[in-house]
């Protein structure tokens, strides 16, 4: 039996797939969807036009595209064929639908994340135990005082918009994503529909940072560190037990975000 059609009890199915296995199928096809997208706008499809017209920064016959190689957060840059002015650097993430997707949007380790952030040592330790210990639901262990939760969450708070800035549209000098383009993973035929407008959404990463402005870090009931409208900071977990699997990462759930953007 395959491991699609595996599944857990009352696991919903969509494509013929089960429901979590085509979640990871979608974030897992995102290189390829890159690749489309970069050579749809290079090729001047039709379906692109929408996306040009809506960064709105370079004519659509002088447009042109690429793959942002490396660990910068752009995944595809709009330049101008003409100057060689970069357009938009657009981040792309994949889902199955907007109403259920979870991608991943930023990942590091502890040691990185203190690094960046300038993280206070006694955080860094709530942050290990939040993570090492393997205590996915934070505030049902049982192992925090009031004060180190007040602690951590006066911390996140502090940092809240440095933190977002960086999940969001990268920590790279060179170049930060300044959209978010969302795609609606379809199989079988999802290569067809990468760019058309139908099955994405393109967000200008202004506009996404802006509902934040507002909103202060807490903790879901069930202990997870949530920033709001669907943004979350937990442990990666997974990785087969590996050292990685203790990654702090921010997480985005598409259904909340959207609707906070009035999207949905």
């Amino acid at each position: 039996m395959s491991s699609y059609q595996k599944r857990r009890r009352g696991a919903k199915i969509r494509y013929g797939i089960v429901e979590e296995a085509a979640q990871r199928d979608a974030a897992r096809n995102g290189r390829k969807a890159e690749v489309l997208l970069t050579s749809y706008i290079q090729a001047h499809e039709d379906s692109t036009k929408w996306i040009i017209d809506e960064i709105n920064e370079c004519p659509y016959e002088r447009t042109g595209a690429k793959i942002r190689a490396g660990l910068e957060k752009p995944d595809v840059v709009i330049y101008d064929k003409s100057s060689g002015k970069e357009c938009g650097l657009i981040s792309l993430k994949c889902c199955v639908d907007f109403r259920t997707g979870f991608n991943q949007i930023k990942r590091c380790s502890l040691k990185n994340f203190s690094t960046e952030f300038e993280v206070p040592v006694i955080i860094q330790a709530l942050l290990r135990k939040y993570t090492y210990e393997r205590k996915k639901f934070l505030l049902k262990g049982k192992k925090y005082t009031q004060d180190e939760l007040d602690g951590l969450t006066s911390y996140l708070n502090i940092k809240r918009k440095a933190l977002l800035l960086s999940a969001f549209t990268g920590q790279a000098k060179k170049s930060k994503a300044n959209w978010l383009l969302l795609h609606q993973w379809t199989p079988p035929n999802w290569e067809k529909n990468v760019a058309k407008k139908g099955r994405s959404e393109l967000i200008s990463m202004q506009d996404i940072l802006g509902i934040f402005d507002k909103i202060t870090v807490s903790y879901s009931r069930y202990g997870t560190i949530t920033f709001g409208a669907g943004i979350t900071l937990q442990r990666k977990g997974g990785d087969k037990g590996k050292d990685s699997a203790n990654d702090l990462q921010f997480k985005m759930r598409t259904f909340p975000l959207l609707k906070a953007l009035g999207r949905l």
